[in-house]
């Protein structure tokens, strides 16, 4: 991507949990529509949609596993709803993809989270054959220097890039537990796309926050 300017931000150290997303879920945040963008609202009438895909499989509900079964939209309303939450002065959102990879690689430009060479063992991948998600920040040796973790495998991370200007699909990062030829796949810069609607068992987000603007 170049070089690029980025402003000041804190990334969450983890996925969002199952047991995170809950609270967005017990707080109301399907029913109540301000977190939501216009097409998320559509969608949610749409497909009458009250939590993610999967939410009720025993497989998927590790409480410290990654959320899974969210679309871009739903992502999007937990960070507008975190943001409410959250007197703290910060607005916490969906990293765009400059924040996603300056966290990933680092100012040295690192190929991996952890450095320059793919060792399977050190992320939640096809290969290793856990064939699902783990609990977020086992493998910590795939753990970035500044100890963010599973930037690299377990699910791919919704971000709030655009892919372009003609169709509104949505940028995912990091690579997953299910996709072979992870060693080319959880790479930094390695980025996939998709309609903001598609929820399955790969993929969830992660937060980030920055000062809200006075």
């Amino acid at each position: 991507m170049g070089k690029v300017k980025i402003k000041p931000f804190e990334i969450g150290k983890y996925p969002v949990t199952n047991q995170w997303y809950k609270e967005f879920i017990r707080a109301g945040g399907y029913e109540n529509k301000e977190y939501w963008t216009n097409e998320g609202k559509k969608w949610l009438e749409k497909n009458k949609i009250k939590e993610p895909q999967y939410w009720n499989d025993r497989t998927w509900k590790c409480p410290n596993a990654p959320v899974i079964g969210v679309s871009w939209y739903e992502a999007y309303a937990f960070t507008r709803w975190l943001t409410t939450q959250s007197n703290d002065g910060y607005e916490y959102r969906l990293l765009n993809e400059k924040e996603w990879e300056a966290s990933a690689s680092g100012f040295e430009g690192r190929i991996y989270p952890w450095g320059n060479d793919w060792d399977k063992n050190r992320c939640n991948n096809k290969e290793i054959g856990i064939d699902k998600t783990s609990t977020v920040g086992i493998f910590k040796d795939g753990n970035t220097p500044e100890d963010v973790t599973d930037l690299s495998g377990n699910v791919w991370e919704w971000t709030s890039r655009r892919y372009d200007e003609i169709k509104d699909f949505r940028v995912l990062r990091g690579g997953s537990w299910s996709w072979p030829d992870q060693g080319d796949l959880c790479r930094c810069a390695n980025r996939h796309w998709i309609n903001p609607e598609f929820n399955c068992d790969f993929v969830g987000f992660r937060c980030d926050r920055a000062p809200k603007r006075s």
